[in-house]
């Protein structure tokens, strides 16, 4: 088991008490609250200052307050950014191979990422990434520590983000979870060799959801504390582009070169469905990315379309219609009532959009400025990575003029009703 490193930041560690200098800059009640301004700083009387060659931060190993799991977001609409929210660090560091955008739970109430502080290359050795998992729930951003040797990239969340599961930093090491009273630990075999991957959590954070993969074939597992593992499905030989939905709740997957997608809900029978394909595109079969919404009423994967046969996205909603979305644009999560977020290129940029079958594919800025709600013109939304269940809030990365080459978290809240 790894050791645990909790660390929060408390609800006032933004206001300033001074400009930085060699003796006070910010109100804090722990080391942790002066984190987000400086790595080298200290909390000493209330206040952040600099901390002495060499020191070691006192961690607080409080992470903040839980969240209403009932709790709905505001009406209206509304964005924010964690621009001069974090320490320094990086979002974005892409030679893991790992997810490193944020996630969002189920109802919308937490998001937690990754940022990165640092890399090592020893000799003869991988490169080793270190930093910190971040839980940001209401106006608090609280730091969880740093799991020992790197950083976990997080898959899934509780509602209350107080319970995360994620791919360690070293592509070897195999999936983490972290909770609020066990803090880190490593999940089956680190390397992977049990052949056991974690794809899900439940809301509440007690269950997780993923595949136990053998020589032919396969079983899609649930797993619990204190409980025996149960089998969600069974998965023959030649299965490809499986998928659970956010909660673990429905699992899809194909077999290699078909059309038929085979989907299990709770403890509902695994049923075939046979994908209708739009009159331009070959099967759906190239499995480059897939997803399911909760309750499996929608999904999504790549088809080779048009003249060319390239690979777009294809959004199944609930009454079976196949929607083809433009070229290049990728689906990072669904909802049940049909909107897809994720990424659409142009111009050799990425800008995130969010889509629905009513109003098509439009950008999350232009969706806020519908209702009164205007982007800062230094922000640029690269992509929305995630989606609450309905369909109100939404996350993912962005970046802004005033941090120039650093990427930031948002999140954009709608009305409800907005995609009807």
């Amino acid at each position: 088991m790894l050791a645990a490193l909790a660390a929060a930041v408390s609800a006032n560690c933004s206001t300033p008490a001074a400009d930085r200098g060699d003796e006070t800059h910010f109100l804090c009640s722990a080391d942790a609250d002066c984190r987000p301004h400086g790595l080298d700083l200290m909390c000493e009387v209330g206040r952040c200052v600099a901390a002495p060659p060499g020191y070691q931060a006192r961690a607080n190993s409080d992470p903040g307050p839980a969240a209403d799991c009932a709790a709905r977001p505001p009406e209206g609409a509304s964005f924010e950014t964690s621009v001069g929210r974090l320490p320094p660090g990086n979002l974005d560091w892409s030679s893991s191979g790992k997810d490193r955008e944020p996630v969002l739970s189920r109802d919308g109430q937490a998001i937690v990422f990754a940022v990165v502080t640092g890399t090592t290359e020893p000799t003869n050795a991988a490169t080793t990434v270190h930093g910190h998992l971040v839980r940001w729930v209401a106006d608090r951003f609280a730091w969880l520590g740093e799991a020992e040797g790197g950083v976990m990239f997080p898959r899934a969340v509780s509602c209350d983000g107080f319970a995360a599961t994620g791919e360690f930093s070293d592509i070897n090491a195999g999936t983490l979870r972290w909770t609020r009273d066990g803090g880190y630990e490593a999940l089956f075999e680190r390397d992977h060799s049990d052949g056991r991957y974690i794809e899900a959590m439940s809301n509440e954070g007690t269950a997780l959801f993923g595949l136990q993969m053998a020589a032919r074939g396969g079983s899609a597992m649930k797993w619990q504390d204190e409980r025996p593992p149960e089998v969600f499905a069974e998965l023959p030989p030649g299965y490809d582009h499986r998928a659970f939905s956010r909660g673990g709740d429905a699992f899809r997957f194909q077999v290699a070169g078909g059309t038929t997608i085979y989907v299990k809900v709770g403890d509902g029978p695994l049923l075939e469905q046979t994908l209708p394909m739009p009159g331009n595109c070959a099967d759906a079969s190239l499995g480059l990315y897939y997803s399911i919404s909760t309750g499996a009423r929608v999904t999504a994967t790549l088809a080779d379309c048009g003249e060319r046969q390239l690979p777009f996205a294809v959004v199944w909603t609930e009454d079976g219609t196949a929607h083809l979305l433009p070229e290049t644009a990728y689906v990072r999560a669904l909802t049940p009532a049909g909107v897809a977020v994720g990424t659409l290129q142009v111009n050799e940029r990425s800008r995130g959009y969010v889509w629905g079958a009513r109003h098509g594919l439009r950008y999350l800025e232009d969706v806020l400025a519908e209702y009164g709600v205007d982007v800062p013109s230094t922000v640029h939304i690269q992509s929305v990575s995630d989606v609450s269940d309905d369909s109100r809030v939404f996350t993912g990365v962005c970046v802004d003029a005033r941090e120039p080459g650093r990427a930031n978290i948002f999140r954009a809240v709608l009305p409800a009703g907005a995609f009807d």
